[in-house]
């Protein structure tokens, strides 16, 4: 199993909303930098912030699925189960954040080049 496919593995569900709606915010994006339109600010940034609480969303409820489980196992595993829960859980915060990172470049590259263009 390749990186990218071990990542939504253990990611999880969380991870499918947060990569769809961050593919939706990052189109917008680069549509903005090619052709800047400041009309579709609001629209990336709200698009943006979806995608950024999508992958809280799933780390969130990765951890409460993890330390629900945790009774389960014997005390001496509680611990190491605990890391491996949360780990797997922070895949969908990491693809939140990597998708946020490029959207702000994008974004920047659009609004600076439509404020030069005026």
């Amino acid at each position: 199993m390749s990186g990218i496919e071990q990542a939504f593995h253990e990611g999880g569900w969380g991870m499918w909303p947060t990569l769809i709606m961050g593919t939706l915010a990052l189109a917008l994006a680069l549509r903005h930098a090619v052709a800047p339109r400041p009309s579709l600010l609001p629209l990336i940034i709200g698009v943006g912030l979806a995608t950024l609480f999508s992958g809280f969303l799933g780390l969130t409820v990765g951890l409460i699925r993890t330390f629900g489980f945790l009774h389960q196992v014997e005390p001496a595993r509680q611990l190491s189960i605990a890391f491996a829960g949360t780990s797997e859980s922070m895949h969908n915060l990491a693809l939140a954040l990597v998708v946020g990172v490029l959207l702000a470049l994008l974004t920047a590259v659009g609004s600076y080049r439509g404020a030069a263009a005026r």
